[in-house]
């Protein structure tokens, strides 16, 4: 496949090419994987039937990031990334233009020459953010279809994935080379194909995939109405009903065991093990009084009248600013302010 590539002067303009046609961030809606999207759900943006999500904090994080975790790959690996391919840059199908990808990244192997850092010689290098546990033999199915398709598009034969996780227990930077997969290719461009002339050229919306578009399909029931179950339903009725009450005892279970380690712990801070064989001590649990600070606004506004007065709002109530007095005058803060026991909380550790 050829394509070129469009640098839009600036990043609104990019923006709008990404509308023209289907970016890689899409390949994995249209193949049925996102767990962001769905095929219906990208048709009613593309249409403007509804808004597209906005930009919430961990996207951003994944952009203010992205430029310490192409260094980190480049770090861990010893290959070169190049820094120009950073930017709002596009590479379009010269046959079907609605076919666009913009890798995050360009690479070349460890020990590539000057001469043979070029961008028929490139490999793509996508960039993730996540905050859920991933490994190398596992991958998300939406981040395979998104470097597939990027390879696909730029004729490249191999590329890599790289990620930050802040998943809990799972902390920690990795990536994995992946090399391209025509027959998987294949299957995508037939989708996104049918995708672009079936339903956006046709105006069809596709069917819906899950709970989510069944509801944008019937915000409301018709009253009175009923849907016959198949005997597939009624299976999965009764696992359903089976899985919630297994939850339902296990809840009850993990009630009677937390209650019985309060019990052991009794008045002090932490419940503590010592291994008989070794000696080791080890905190099982920890049982502390949260702390909270209550500050006595009667008593300061009696005695202190123009702080009060220059650290309280009045809309519908009178509002005092602790947190800008406490920044201003700390002495007279801890005057008024006393700290108090709050709730236990029991962490098993």
């Amino acid at each position: 496949m050829a394509y070129r590539i469009i640098r839009p002067a600036t990043h609104e303009e990019w923006l709008e090419e990404r509308k023209k046609g289907i970016g890689s961030s899409d390949a994995g809606t249209i193949m049925g994987v996102s767990p962001f999207s769905t095929p219906r759900k990208l048709y009613e943006v593309r249409k403007g039937l509804r808004a597209p999500d906005p930009e919430n904090d961990a996207m951003a994080e994944g952009h203010i990031l992205e430029p310490a975790i192409a260094e980190w790959f480049a770090w861990k690996t010893g290959n070169i990334v190049d820094v120009t391919s950073e930017g709002d840059w596009m590479a379009v199908d010269t046959e079907r233009d609605y076919l666009r990808v913009s890798p995050d990244r360009l690479w070349w192997p460890k020990g590539t020459p000057a001469e043979g850092q070029t961008l028929a010689n490139a490999r793509i290098l996508e960039i993730k953010r996540t905050g859920k546990a991933v490994y190398k033999d596992d991958l998300p199915d939406y981040w395979y279809c998104q470097i597939q398709y990027q390879m696909g598009i730029m004729g490249v034969g191999s590329g890599a994935l790289c990620w930050l996780s802040f998943a809990p227990g799972a902390n920690h930077f990795d990536y994995v080379e992946i090399d391209f997969n025509p027959p998987f290719f294949d299957e995508l461009i037939k989708r996104i194909d049918r995708f672009w002339h079936e339903n956006l050229l046709a105006g069809v919306c596709p069917p819906d995939i899950n709970a989510e578009d069944v509801l944008r399909s019937f915000p409301e029931a018709r009253k009175g109405s009923e849907a016959e179950a198949t005997e597939n339903d009624h299976a999965m009725w009764k696992a359903l009903k089976e899985c919630r009450s297994q939850l339902k005892e296990l809840e009850e279970r993990e009630e009677t065991l937390t209650d019985a380690l309060k019990m052991a712990t009794g008045g002090c801070e932490a419940l503590v093990f010592t291994d008989r064989d070794t000696g080791e001590v080890k905190t099982l649990a920890t049982w502390k009084n949260s702390s909270r600070t209550v500050f006595d606004e009667d008593t300061f506004k009696a005695d202190r009248p123009d702080l009060w007065d220059r650290y309280t709002s009045t809309q519908t109530t009178v509002t005092l600013d602790a947190r800008s007095l406490q920044k201003d005058e700390p002495e007279v803060y801890g005057k008024y302010a006393t700290k108090t026991a709050g709730a236990r909380k029991f962490l098993l550790k």
